[in-house]
């Protein structure tokens, strides 16, 4: 596994259990692996939107939008709760990771 793959492995696994600790959706899943593909999807998106680059106000607003499309995508219904904990947690591990 390629350095780039195993960082890109360690973050989605963060994400993950940052989602599934927040659990947005209120699902209550004893399964710690629920939101894998939720923190992929993000994690792209993330990647996309270039939020490395962005102020951190611009940052929390594009990274809220991404996370509530993300978990709607998914979900096919928007997020029980609000969001802005969860994304700033997010956040913070994407910057740390890069």
């Amino acid at each position: 596994m390629s350095v780039e793959r195993k960082k890109t492995h360690i973050i989605i696994q963060e994400f993950s259990k940052i989602i599934y600790e927040a659990d947005p959706m209120g699902l209550g899943s004893p399964n710690n692996d629920e939101y894998d593909s939720e923190a992929l999807t993000i994690l792209a998106r993330f990647n996309e939107a270039g939020i490395m680059g962005a102020p951190n106000d611009v940052r929390l607003e594009v990274a809220s939008a991404i996370v509530a499309q993300a978990l709607e995508f998914w979900f096919d219904e928007v997020p029980s709760t609000d969001c802005n904990q969860m994304t700033s947690k997010l956040i913070e591990s994407f910057v740390q990771g890069e």
